[in-house]
């Protein structure tokens, strides 16, 4: 080639499109010397001779071919022409709250120090909790390339997760009917009443908050706490450091307390044994085994079965008491109140508490007569609760029932009266007649 043809050259282009077809970019190359500049009508020949017809930017190859005119100056991989994408067709799924994809063990944006046993391996819902949101269908869309061919859309793959037990749809969103654990299985979503822990409580599953019915396969090791809004049901022994329980208290072995280790349960208690342990139970308590070093308080009745021994231990119960065996020689006594609502007593003590505290008020006061008059409508109130729950808060029925031998020392109180056990006896029951506690043989 001359030099002289190199200094007078011709203005030209290249094309490249898209392997789609929806997007064409070209390079443009200026004229030299006396070559024939690019003009707009050149261009339009070239694409139509390259079938490019469809979403051309005039605009920008307007401004391109000025530039490169004036300058001199190539211009490449210029978008001059773009085609019409295809929406995809989107059917109709439910999309789960963001919530719900984090992993509730994750404590990596936990600031400071984490105590695992608050860390739970489960997810607890609310009743009319939203779980889910309704994205309706979105009908597709053909689109077109830049040589104007129609490109057909696709329809998005979407997972149908789909509503389970326990949820309701309203007004576009899936909801939780209940109080209880989120399970999704990749199928579908669901929430639980019952939470089952298949091996223990301990630090993999953290202190446990649920507020339907546990069911605990293992141990409940030491200082983990069990809450439950319903029935706790365990198949191991129970190491209590704390356990409230709404319902019933099932326990498939002992109850052994470390430290200042509390139950208390609105239902009825069952278990093999009890060591070490204050227990507080709304109803009936029944014990295959032992009491040992303990205090129980029943608004209902105990029952120990025909091998039980109670040793050492603090009893009240509103109701009747049933043991085996009460006490062993040289063993610590056993105290039992019978009759007692250990409910009433407590709250009798605090009214007691805000008696004496407003009478303190009282005797000191030098405020005006409308507040006096007002903490004096306070005591009244307060007398008048305080009236009202001591009717409630003995049972002269209650009865001690022993199958076995109660030993020496052993105390008991009814209504005021008290009865220490001077020598053994066996096979026998006490109760209250006439404000005075008798033993009698069973019959």
């Amino acid at each position: 080639m001359s030099v002289e043809s190199v200094q007078n050259r011709n203005g030209s282009v290249s094309l490249q499109v898209r392997e789609d077809g929806l997007e064409a970019y070209m390079d443009f190359i200026p004229a030299l010397g006396s070559g024939m500049d690019l003009s707009k009508d050149y261009i339009k020949s070239f694409l139509a001779s390259q079938g490019i017809n469809e979403g051309i930017n005039w605009d920008i190859i307007d401004k391109v071919l000025l530039e490169i005119t004036e300058h001199k100056k190539i211009l490449k991989n210029v978008l001059i022409a773009v085609g019409k994408a295809p929406h995809k067709e989107i059917p109709a799924y439910f999309k789960i709250e963001k919530r719900f994809f984090v992993d509730p063990m994750d404590t990596s944006k936990v600031k400071g120090s984490v105590d695992y046993r608050d860390v739970h391996s489960f997810r607890v819902v609310k009743k009319g909790e939203v779980l889910a949101v309704l994205i309706k269908r979105k009908s597709g869309e053909n689109g077109m390339d830049v040589f104007g061919n129609v490109v057909n859309y696709e329809k998005k793959s979407v997972v149908p997760l789909i509503p389970g037990e326990n949820t309701y749809f309203k007004a576009g969103y899936v909801k939780s009917k209940i109080n209880g654990r989120y399970i999704n299985n990749h199928e579908k979503f669901w929430v639980e009443e019952v939470l089952d822990i298949q091996n223990g409580v301990d630090y993999r599953t953290g202190h446990i908050v649920f507020p339907g019915d546990v069911h605990i396969n293992g141990v409940i090791q030491d200082g983990f706490k069990v809450i439950s809004g319903g029935n706790i049901q365990t198949s191991g022994t129970l190491d209590a450091t704390e356990v409230l329980c709404k319902k019933n208290l099932q326990v498939h072995g002992g109850i052994i307390g470390r430290q200042k280790a509390i139950v208390r349960v609105g239902g009825d208690l069952y278990c093999d044994y009890i060591e070490n342990c204050h227990i507080e139970v709304k109803g009936d308590i029944y014990i295959k085994r032992n009491v040992m070093n303990s205090e129980l308080y029943c608004q209902g009745s105990i029952h120990m079965s025909n091998d039980s021994v109670l040793l050492s231990s603090l009893i009240k119960a509103k109701n009747n008491v049933e043991a085996h065996d009460i006490g062993h020689p040289g063993s610590p006594r056993s105290t039992l109140y019978l009759g007692m609502d250990f409910v009433i007593e407590r709250r009798m003590k605090h009214v007691q508490e805000q008696l004496e505290k407003n009478q303190v008020i009282l005797d000191k006061t030098q405020d005006t007569d409308e507040t006096i008059s007002n903490l004096q409508n306070d005591q009244n109130a307060l007398i008048e609760e305080m009236n009202e729950l001591s009717a409630q808060l003995l049972n002269p029925e209650s009865i001690l029932t022993v199958s076995g031998s109660i030993e020496t020392g052993t105390v008991i109180y009814m209504e005021g009266a008290e009865y220490q056990f001077e020598k053994p006896a066996s096979h026998i029951k006490v109760c209250l007649e006439e404000n005075k506690i008798l033993q009698k043989e069973l019959t």
